[in-house]
């Protein structure tokens, strides 16, 4: 066993500095001096590192070689020849765990060190002296992924931090030697949400250590691992730390900002502000620009932004440059020995930089980069394009079959959700509520000042039978086959999709209980289980549905906001989903699972915020599907229609202010399905039951009712009255002629 030595619980540190009263706030310098302007960084090497996952993290060797890591789980060696890095080694993880962090050691007795920072809480140890073919030796320590390695050559210490809220700090040296057992690892225990980064801080006669977390404090921590003392000043999560020497170091946060701060005060001295405002994932020191002695900090994050600062005296960042890449996110940043530095980013790709014009790309090869990559990112603009218009035709995925019939039987449970948030009228539509991972007020969605066509607080029409619930499809539908389907499915996936034998089986408690408490592998395969192709999702859209019924997994799938310092999963996820319903390739089993999946989110604040992002898109590309031969679909779709509705009842009876906007696109939707009905004698009447409660709330205001033109309001009655001579439910028909006598009125 591991001893793990630490005595952070006696919590006596020297200073618990909140920096907010002290901090000096400017954005960074933009005076530069004409050495710092005469070059600029430009794209020198691209590297397909690991399409189509994505690149988390690249490092140098002394000899040049980089080391990358992925989501696809493999550990890719490049060697650079004639100025192109060629893959010399590709090493795929146990069970194929996502790589999410690397460090490498140079020099030691063991060669080149490499360490990799796995999904599952382990560290595997790679040496150059059996050519990286099988760790050498595997640390465990942590109980969840390690997001952050650092080795310091000058201590010999490795440093980790992880998603289980501490970090370690392991004597390489010692744990190579064959101390095994008896040598001590230092346990960094104090904060309470993930930690993104980790650094040794030079001191005398032993080093001292820091640490970065989503919790939004940096901790200092003594060379006995006592927590010495915290820094308190970032707004979101700190995801960079870089140490500038025994006085000062740099972080990097989320909230868009890098700071400077005194190690011996905890102050806050400069607060610089990036012009672009996005999330800040990584950073790193760059020493040989532009000439040795001098120093650069290239920050980068989310949107593909890289800022290049130089350091100016021991309190100032002057900026240089700003680079804006074709990726969605650059997850990792690493200096180069000659000057240059590389960047790991979400779309799979290292990219190499440099101010040296004997290695930058040629023009034609950037001018390839960007445009193919711009192509990508257009890509889900147009199929965002093509949901909001389902007469266009999708060229999207291979034709459905095989499918199931597990989707097709009519499966309808009504859900209790709680009581409703308060929301002060002061304020607009608010549908946050406490993210119990990141402290209060973490995630505020529904809260835009943009200046809208506005009607007044409007309360429910007594007579309107909306019950106090949203509607969700929960496990009674779940067919007992569904498992064994989910399995076999799953042994046709590639690599990077399929669950391992963990992950499948964390599935099960999805599938058979409401209440359970969530693991890593129940997240990874859901995000697996989400990608797979239309032949194949099925099942795994069946297990996905009821997984957004769960609070904490329906966070994370549908937060338009980072969980635990992850970037956000809810756009990703309602795009999914509204592809699935629009790809015509799509059988009927997929769109009616996509409507439930749709319903479902609405069961939790988190999934309810996702579907307004797209409610335009969405009435447009679900009100047809109320026009299907299958009653499940019928049902579905319609659920999801009353769903949206009540969300924007729910932020008119709060005392908000409601956009007219998205309640016109709505009934314009509705009566564009209905007038291609000529008889709904087919129809269900649950299907009618909700498609009418849709409508009755949509035409509450007046000003709503307002905007429909004389054809419109004839066309809905015409449609109407068409229901009422097809049915003979009574509540469908008490339901006609609450919306007869509604549009009577108009």
């Amino acid at each position: 066993m591991i001893l793990l030595i630490s005595r952070s619980s006696c919590n006596c540190g020297i200073f618990e500095m909140d920096s907010s009263k002290e901090q000096q706030e400017l954005p960074a310098s933009t005076s530069k001096s004409t050495e710092q302007t005469s070059k600029k960084f430009n794209i020198s090497a691209i590297i397909e590192a690991h399409q189509p996952s994505d690149a988390k993290c690249v490092a140098e060797m002394l000899d040049g070689t980089l080391v990358t890591g992925g989501r696809d789980g493999l550990m890719k060696i490049w060697k650079k020849h004639d100025g192109i890095f060629e893959n010399g080694q590709t090493i795929a993880q146990k069970d194929c765990l996502s790589i999410n962090s690397v460090a490498v050691a140079d020099g030691l007795d063991k060669g080149f060190l490499v360490f990799v920072g796995r999904k599952d809480g382990s560290i595997a140890i790679f040496s150059s002296a059996n050519t990286f073919k099988e760790p050498i030796k595997v640390l465990q320590g942590h109980k969840s992924n390690v997001c952050a390695l650092h080795y310091d050559e000058k201590t010999g210490f490795l440093m980790s931090g992880s998603w289980d809220h501490n970090a370690l700090v392991w004597p390489v040296s010692d744990l190579l030697s064959g101390g095994g057992d008896q040598v001590g690892i230092g346990l960094l225990s104090g904060h309470v949400c993930s930690v993104w980064a980790v650094a040794v801080v030079p001191a005398q006669p032993k080093p001292n250590f820091l640490t970065a977390s989503a919790d939004k404090t940096i901790m200092l921590w003594g060379a006995d691992y006592e927590r010495v003392g915290t820094f308190h000043g970032h707004n979101d999560v700190v995801r960079a730390i870089i140490v500038l020497s025994e006085k000062h170091f740099l972080s990097a946060s989320n909230d868009s900002s890098v700071r400077l701060w005194d190690l011996a005060s905890g102050s806050n001295l400069r607060t610089f502000y990036t012009d672009h405002q996005e999330f800040l994932y990584t950073m790193c020191l760059l020493d040989s620009f532009p000439s040795p002695g001098s120093q650069l900090v290239i920050a980068c994050g989310e949107g593909g932004s890289i800022d290049i600062f130089a350091l100016t005296g021991q309190v100032g960042l002057t900026h240089l440059q700003s680079l804006k890449m074709p990726v969605h996110s650059v997850w990792s940043v690493t200096p180069l020995a000659n000057g240059d530095f590389a960047v790991a980013t979400s779309s799979g790709f290292v990219l190499v930089f440099t101010t040296d014009s004997s290695r930058t790309a040629s023009a034609d090869i950037q001018e390839f980069f960007f445009s193919s990559q711009y192509e990508a990112l257009e890509m889900r603009d147009q199929e965002m394009q093509r949901a909001k218009d389902p007469t266009a035709g999708g060229a999207f995925g291979n034709g459905l079959n095989g499918a199931t019939d597990m989707a097709t039987e009519e499966d309808v449970s009504w859900r209790r959700i709680g009581p409703r948030n308060e929301v002060s009228s002061t304020q607009g539509p608010n549908l946050g509520y406490q993210d119990p991972f990141t402290g209060t007020n973490r995630y505020m969605p529904g809260t835009s000042n943009g200046v809208v066509v506005a009607q007044p607080n409007v309360k429910r029409s007594p007579i309107v039978p909306l019950p106090e619930n949203y509607c969700t499809f929960g496990l009674d539908g779940v067919s007992k086959k569904v498992f064994d389907r989910l399995r076999e499915m799953n042994l046709t996936q590639p690599k990077a999709l399929k669950m391992n034998e963990d992950e499948f089986c964390s599935t099960e408690v999805i599938l058979t209980e409401s209440d359970f408490c969530i693991n890593e592998c129940q997240i990874v395969a859901l995000e697996k289980a989400i990608l797979w192709s239309p032949e194949t999702i099925v099942p795994a859209l069946d297990l996905f549905r009821i997984a957004l019924l769960h609070p904490q997994l329906n966070e994370i799938f549908c937060s338009l906001e980072p969980v635990l310092g992850n970037p956000p999963k809810g756009a990703s996820t309602i795009r999914r989903l509204m592809d699935l319903l629009t790809l015509p390739q799509s059988t009927d089993p997929v769109r009616i699972l996509a409507c439930r999946s749709m319903a479902n989110a609405a069961a939790h604040v988190f999934g309810r915020s996702m579907l307004m992002t797209e409610a335009s898109a969405l009435w447009s590309i679900v009100s047809p599907q109320m026009n299907s031969s299958k009653a499940a679909l019928q049902v579905a779709s319609s659920s999801t229609l009353l769903n949206l509705a009540r969300i924007l009842l729910e932020m008119s009876e709060h005392g908000a202010v409601v956009e007219l906007g998205p309640r016109e696109d709505a009934v314009h939707a509705i009566i564009a399905s209905l007038c291609s009905v000529d008889s709904f004698g087919a129809h269900s009447p649950l299907a009618l039951v909700r498609l009418l409660q849709t409508l009755i709330v949509l035409l509450g205001p007046s000003a709503v009712a307002n905007c429909l033109s004389i054809g419109e309001l004839q066309a809905l009655a015409n449609a109407t009255c068409r229901i009422k001579d097809a049915v003979s439910d009574d509540d469908v028909k008490a339901l006609v002629r609450e919306l007869s006598d509604k549009i009577g009125a108009i």
